[in-house]
This record gives C-alpha cells, structure tokens and sequence, in this order.
C-alpha cells in the first residue's frame, strides 16, 4: 500500500468487503485478511455486554481507584498489542498522512459498523491527539465508567499508532453519565492532566501474541453437528436492531480473544478479582439458560459463541468440554469462561453447579479444556 486511494480500497476491499468476522465455522469466530505482504489472522468470541458491565460495577464498588486502574491498563494493554498484531501503520511505517487516513477509515467502519450506531473519528499525528465520539457504544452508556475498553481499549490501539507508549486517554463525555454521545480523547499525559486531574496512566505495554496462538487458534475442519452463529442469526435466536446485536434483550459483541485475556490478568491481581470475574459470568448466563431445559443449548450457545467445539459429559460426574479452545498462553485460567459454562449449566439444570476446577490438554496438535466441579 503506497498511496490513500490503496489503503480506501484495502480497507473496503479485504476488510469491509469480504467479511469482517467470519462466523460460519461452528467453534470459531475470526477474521482473516492480507495487510501488504502480511496475512493478519484474530480469533474472537461474541461476548455477552452485561457480564462487562458487572464486572466493571463490581470491580469499582469494591475497590474503587485502584480497580478501576486495573480496568483502564488491561484496555490500554489490549488495545496496544490488538493494534501490532492487526498491523496497524504506524508512524514509523508511514507518513502521517497516511496513518491517520488509515486511523479514520479503519476507526468510523470498524466501530461504526460492529460496536456503535454511529462512529466519528479526528485524527492528529503532530499534536499525538486522537478524538473519538461514539453512540450506543459497548457498556459505557450502562454505567459511565468506560475505563476498560472505551478509553483503555483505545489510548493502546493510538499508542501503537504513534510509537510512544507514554500517551493516555480520557472519557470526556458519556452517554453513561447524561451527555448525548460518548467522547474519548488521547492525547500526551499533560494535556490529558488538564483536562481530567484524576487520569490514569499504565506504561507496561508488551506485545504479547506468539506462534502458538495462530497454531492453537487456526481453525479445525471437524465434522460436528453443532451450530454456528450464522445458523443462529438465520433462525432468528439473535436479532439485529440498528447494528445492535441481543439475545434475550442481552446484548452482544465480537471481541478479539485477547481483551479477555488481559481483563482477566489484571482483575486476577486483585484480592478476590478472581471471584468477581466468575461471578459475574455465572450470574448472567444463569439467568439467560432459565428457561432451557437441555444441555444441547449450553453446548450449540458456547460453540456458536466461539470458545470452541462444546460438549456436556455426564457419564460419570458433571464435566464441560470444550474442544479447540480458546488459546492465549498456557497459565490463563478463564474465570469468565468457567463462570459461564457453570451458570448455563445451573440454569438448566435448576440447581447451582459450581465448575471451578479446569484441566487443559493439547490433544492432537489442538487445545482443549474441561471444566468440572
């Protein structure tokens, strides 16, 4: 790509154009495109809105500052290496024109597209600034907060961006907390300090994706009678009303794999943050399996999802099996997930099944977990 007219045609061409997200391979979501030379490859889940907005409430009435610091870094964390990983041009790879006609097209398709009902986007390189505005974006009209993805999620796509992982950002307006859209501004800490005395910063930014998740993550052709989430889209178990997506008046959302991962790193240094992340999972699917009374729901729900080919196992003692499963790095210990599985599960069976207790194998070159009590 050399010139604006090659990057338009490359983002509505390989990214828009084909499929975003490609959702009729039960057990997996992911979007697959060339960037140049390069083939970019990301697995992702579609993610239940309310367990987020759970986990940030809790998370900021237990420990207030310091939980919503912990919420702010797994954003900036995941934006960052989300950003290298999609091979974002950056100033060094670029000229400022280009990367931040690349920021504007990229930002207003994807977030308009998927994530909000509408999305504009201002773009300096010179003065190391990003602006935001957003309607009906993820969680932050719910609750005000934003910490995580809104303002997180986006100062480390932008401080891949502009190479200097020193930037921060700021919610300046939320639809959470009465204004009429949602506005994010990054920009370098002092003028950030300006404007928002209490800011947070986070400066430990690594990327963190190697061989092994494209290895793990790649999809499997396995015969299976499991449903995809096209297939569910199609029998109208989701609906679609102004590019937001809900079940069962829940929203949902795709999300790269790793936003759970570095969420779940974070919350998990905190005193009891493990407990919280599980909670919340296993509140809300519960509540979503109530009225289900077989465990094939469970299993096509989770696969349609993309955390895998899901199986119940009850020859023996209770056991959730999800074969192909998600991949980050071999010590992730999936509170959210394990809360999930065990809240569907308690749903249907109308009695609390708690399935802390997670085993993860490689099994014929393909990962695999399972969950019991």
């Amino acid at each position: 790509m050399k010139s604006l007219g090659d990057l338009e045609a490359w983002v509505l061409n390989q990214v828009i154009g084909p499929k975003l997200f490609i959702i009729d391979h039960p057990g997996y979501l992911y979007s697959k495109f060339t960037v140049g030379h390069d083939d970019v490859f990301q697995r992702i889940v579609f993610f239940p809105e309310n367990i987020l907005i759970e986990i940030e409430e809790k998370i900021q009435k237990k420990y207030g500052r310091e939980g919503l610091q912990r919420l702010y870094s797994a954003g900036k964390k995941f934006g960052y290496a989300f950003a290298a990983k999609l091979k974002v041009p950056t100033a060094k790879t670029a000229n400022n024109t280009f990367v931040e006609a690349g920021f504007n097209l990229l930002l207003t398709y994807i977030l308009g597209d998927w994530y909000s009902k509408q999305a504009k986007v201002a773009v300096s390189i010179s003065k190391k600034e990003l602006k935001i505005q957003l309607d009906s974006f993820i969680a932050c009209p719910k609750n005000g907060f934003g910490y995580f993805l809104t303002s997180g999620g986006a100062t480390g796509i932008w401080a891949w961006a502009i190479n200097d992982k020193t930037v921060e950002g700021t919610q300046i307006k939320c639809q959470g907390r009465g204004d009429s859209f949602c506005e994010v501004l990054i920009a370098e800490k002092e003028k950030i300090a300006k404007i928002d005395k209490n800011y947070f910063e986070e400066h430990e930014i690594n990327y963190n994706y190697n061989q092994e998740y494209y290895d793990f993550n790649a999809p499997v052709q396995k015969a299976t009678d499991r449903k995809s989430l096209q297939i569910l889209f199609d029998t109208g178990l989701f609906t679609i009303d102004k590019k937001i997506i809900t079940y069962k008046k829940t929203r949902f959302f795709p999300i790269e794999i790793g936003a759970i991962y570095y969420l779940e790193k974070e919350i998990n240094k905190l005193p009891d943050g493990k407990n919280i992340l599980f909670q919340s999972a296993y509140d809300h699917m519960k509540e979503l399996s109530k009225d289900e009374k077989d465990n094939s729901f469970l299993e096509d729900f989770l696969t349609a999802l993309g955390y895998g080919i899901v199986y119940v196992n009850e020859e023996k003692d209770l056991k959730i099996i999800s074969k192909n499963f998600l991949w980050m790095d071999k010590n992730n210990e999936s509170e959210i997930f394990k809360g999930m599985v065990s809240g569907l599960i308690s749903g249907i069976k109308k009695k609390d099944k708690l399935l802390k207790r997670m085993q993860l194998d490689i099994y014929e070159g393909t990962y695999e977990a399972s969950v019991r009590e």
